[in-house]
């Protein structure tokens, strides 16, 4: 960072931005032939940047005016796993540090150049090693177990296994501010303050400890949430799996190391302490009372794999139907849809056919224990009734559809869905909000759906409700109100029929972030 602006280590190249003409300065790209390359970290060290990557560490001229030319940055060839991936480079303005990211879990290196040479920091225990801070004194390691802190001679002066009254430490980057307090922001604890009095002080967000929110379930006079999600390539974007519990104005966090996106969350309805939690890769885990109670895969289940022996058992959503069976969606398989019952079996529905896609979303059931599943990639949805007989296909019955908008076309993209307190089921779409009062008869052949539309200020036009965004979630209050999270317009509060729009929040009014 300079007086006027910020040099950002992104995942194409090294980004500058002019803070006071709130522009983008420069950018360079410096893998093969000016191509793409992660850059983790950057650091200058008197005339020289020199940038952490993917492949080793570059540096260039801090005063070459052709920065922008690929060819202008070397490789620095030096250093051991010269074209292996560093995580960070730093500097104390004398001293050049390295963190080596190792393949092997716990095998993380620091190299540090002394004159010429590069020699390696001695580490007391194999650790995954996350960044180096400094303070006047001293050198402080934050690692996947601990906080190191050493002297400028390389000699341990202190290590923070835990913060007392708060948690086990598992620290990822450290700042001492002017006053001698040490801040340590923590994967699992927030923003801690160590003060020069050996004092903690714990600063906590008011809500679950992840950023990136796949899925609510409440029941029970508590809300659940999970961490997960999929990029627009449909592939993981491995977030830790944990799932959270509001309750008593509290939030507890439950991980699963090993395990990545959690995608759906439902309580058993005969014992609101039994949660189950689909995962993208690992199947479903089953916890009761905050532990792991059991684990359903390709290896014990009717559950597939996308690819045989190895982690991608991918479930995208589940429901209970009102004889407490689970039905869960299984994408990239042929048994696109599975069914756990209340006694323990398992059954499977290979539907890959017959939807067109195996791209899958959420599912509901809705109150004639119709399972409505979400297709993506413009698919539409499926209606599937088993008819009381999970065991038996024979007297099974199915629907694909594809709503219709205001205007009576097709709208081919349904994103979301949900069910109302009146037992009506809502899509959003591409196109806006679409409902159906009377799931049932889409076995009848009533499978367009209802838009709502508002009246045109001044005129006798009505427009479609949002029919210009895409509802990505919707949710339903006490009053049957839906709550429609968009993709760019925030979050709109219509009336429980969508005849009226209430609300609108975005960043100008409510703490919600854009990516833009």
């Amino acid at each position: 960072m300079t007086a006027t602006g910020l040099t950002l280590s992104c995942g194409f190249g090294i980004l500058l931005l002019d803070l006071e003409k709130n522009e983008i300065k420069d950018t360079y790209m410096f893998g093969s032939e000016g191509s793409f390359i992660k850059v983790n970290s950057c650091t200058v060290l008197k005339d020289e940047i020199i940038a952490a990557t993917a492949s080793g560490l570059y540096k260039a001229s801090k005063s070459d005016p052709l920065l922008v030319d690929y060819s202008r940055w070397v490789r620095i060839t030096s250093i051991p796993n010269f074209n292996k991936e560093f995580r960070q480079v730093t500097t104390d303005s004398e001293i050049l540090y390295a963190i080596y990211a190792s393949p092997d879990p716990g095998k993380d290196s620091i190299y540090y150049l002394q004159g010429n040479s590069w020699k390696t920091m001695a580490i007391e225990e194999n650790t995954d090693i996350y960044n180096i801070g400094f303070s006047d004194r001293n050198i402080i390691l934050s690692t996947s177990i601990n906080v190191k802190i050493y002297d400028k001679q390389f000699q341990l002066q202190n290590t923070i296994w835990q913060y007392p009254e708060i948690g086990v430490s598992q620290p990822r980057q450290t700042l001492t501010d002017a006053s001698g307090s040490l801040w340590i922001g923590d994967f699992g604890n927030g923003l801690i303050q160590l003060n020069p009095n050996g004092l903690y002080n714990q600063i906590m967000p008011k809500g679950p400890l992840s950023s990136r929110i796949k899925s609510f379930h409440y029941a029970g006079n508590r809300l659940f949430a999970t961490a997960g999600g999929i990029n627009v390539s449909y592939d993981n974007l491995y977030n830790q799996a944990e799932y959270f519990i509001f309750s008593d104005e509290e939030w507890t966090t439950y991980r699963n190391p090993g395990i990545f996106d959690y995608m759906a969350i439902k309580t058993d309805p005969a014992n609101n302490e039994k949660v189950y939690v689909g995962s993208y890769g690992s199947g479903i885990i089953v916890y009761e009372n905050g532990a792991i109670v059991s684990h359903y895969d390709d290896s014990n289940s009717t559950l597939q794999s996308a690819i045989s022996g190895a982690p991608y058992t991918r479930v995208t959503g589940m429901d209970f139907d009102s004889d407490g069976n689970l039905w869960i969606a299984n994408a990239y398989v042929n048994n696109t849809l599975s069914v756990f019952t209340k006694a323990g079996d398992w059954k499977a529905f290979p539907l890959k056919n017959v939807i067109g896609t195996e791209v899958l979303g959420d599912v509901v059931i809705d109150d004639y224990d119709n399972i409505w599943l979400v297709l993506l990639k413009g698919q539409g949805a499926l209606v599937y009734n088993a008819h009381g007989t999970p065991g038996n296909a024979d007297d099974d019955t199915w629907v694909k559809l594809k709503p219709k908008n205001a205007y009576g076309d097709y709208v081919n993209n349904v994103f979301s869905i949900t069910k109302d307190l009146e037992g009506n089921i809502w899509l959003g779409t591409d196109f806006g909000p679409v409902f159906y009062t009377n799931p049932d008869e889409v076995f009848e052949g009533n499978t367009d759906g209802q838009q709502p539309t508002l009246p045109r200020p001044g005129s006798d036009i009505v427009d479609p409700l949002l029919g210009g965004e895409n509802i990505m979630s919707i949710a339903i209050d006490g009053a049957n109100r839906k709550w429609l999270g968009t993709e760019r317009g925030g979050v709109f509060l219509v009336s429980a029929d969508g005849d009226s729009s209430l609300l609108q929040f975005n960043t100008e009014n409510s703490p919600m972030l854009s990516i833009m």
